[in-house]
């Protein structure tokens, strides 16, 4: 069962820490969580998933999160998962997204240009 453990905003950004197993039973939390903490901060331009206390993730819950940062792309809001243990991370790389959600694509991007 995944849990909220806290919600933190600071103007621009919002750091939400999710804990516990992210499946099928954790899409409405994690979406109504979202959306909820993204209507009271307006202004945020970041939403930070931080999932180091994540303790199971399976394609449902990954599929949640591509969900989420693709609706609030389209909206000018950048979404990234943070500190993943070894079992989302595994489970990001397998299905294809670890990069979209880490943001490691613009990382290697900013390293070989230079930036």
């Amino acid at each position: 069962m995944a849990v909220v453990q806290s919600v933190e905003a600071d103007g621009t950004w919002v750091r939400i820490k999710f804990a516990g197993e992210i499946d099928v039973d954790a899409t409405d939390l994690i979406r109504q969580t979202v959306d909820g903490a993204v209507a009271d901060n307006a202004d945020a331009k970041l939403v930070e998933l931080d999932v180091a206390d994540v303790t199971l993730i399976d394609s449902t819950g990954v599929g949640t999160f591509v969900s989420v940062h693709r609706g609030l792309a389209e909206r000018g809001v950048r979404v990234l998962v943070t500190n993943p243990v070894k079992i989302v991370e595994r489970v990001m790389r397998v299905t294809g997204v670890h990069e979209m959600l880490t943001g490691t694509d613009v990382t290697v991007r900013r390293r070989r240009s230079g930036r």
